[in-house]
């Protein structure tokens, strides 16, 4: 915690058990720190190779950011990974402002867990320019790119996103190429996908997500979707093929 301007850049990452790079944390104090000199800031993480990664703990996405203000991750090229080639975010938002609905109905997990009624230190991610290829080959659930809970002021833009699998099964939200879940303020444009065995870009139980000019040939579902309890979506200038 208290990470600050932090850069990893030009390297080559293969043949590893789990996950190339991690950042962040998990505990109170990641997501609601308690000093304000806790919060994780501008961590850019660029130009990396990786390749072959998560072999054993294949639930491990290939580069994993949680609660950053400032994460940037950038021109990366990721290939060959069991599950999502960029994961940011955790807890499926039950650690947001107000929660999330499912934890408590279901789960009644905020019986012995806080909601918090502030939001997280998440925010202001920026995902542009990598190129994610043949990945989501053994865990299903996520996307290529895959941003899990609020994250105001960030933008997934310029990423080629190739031969996305599904092989371990599932539909609907499993196996896609862009995957935003309980996002509020995220800003999907300008991507390229293609050959992907489910949806290329979905927006699940997200507030104010906009679509915007992605490019998309060669889905497997429907190419954009827009499902439970979002409210506020923009869809727009997308062009998507067969």
């Amino acid at each position: 915690l208290g990470v600050q301007d932090v850069r990893v850049s030009r390297n080559h990452f293969g043949v590893l058990s789990g996950s190339a790079i991690m950042a962040g944390g998990v505990r109170l104090d990641a997501h609601h720190p308690t000093d304000p000199n806790l919060i994780n800031r501008n961590i850019e993480i660029a130009d990396n190779v990786i390749a072959g990664v998560s072999q054993d703990y294949k639930d491990n996405a290939a580069i994993l950011t949680t609660y950053i203000d400032g994460a940037r991750i950038l021109h990366n090229d990721i290939t060959d990974a069991p599950y999502d080639a960029i994961a940011v975010g955790w807890g499926w938002g039950y650690n947001d402002a107000g929660g999330n609905p499912n934890y408590d109905e279901n789960q009644k997990g905020y019986l012995y867990n806080t909601r918090f009624t502030t939001p997280t230190t998440l925010r202001n991610t920026l995902i542009e320019g990598n190129r994610i290829h043949g990945v989501k080959t053994w865990y299903m659930d996520g996307g290529a790119i895959y941003n899990l809970s609020a994250n105001p002021d960030s933008i997934i833009r310029g990423n080629h996103v190739l031969r996305i699998r599904t092989d371990g099964g599932g539909s609907g939200q499993n196996g896609n190429g862009i995957s935003v879940f309980r996002a509020g303020g995220v800003i999907v444009e300008g991507n390229q996908i293609r050959d992907c065995a489910l949806t290329f870009i979905r927006n699940n139980s997200g507030s104010g997500v906009q679509i915007l000019g992605n490019q998309g040939r060669r889905c497997g579902e429907v190419g954009l979707f827009s499902e439970f309890a979002f409210e506020g979506a923009i869809l727009a200038n997308n062009h998507l093929e067969d």
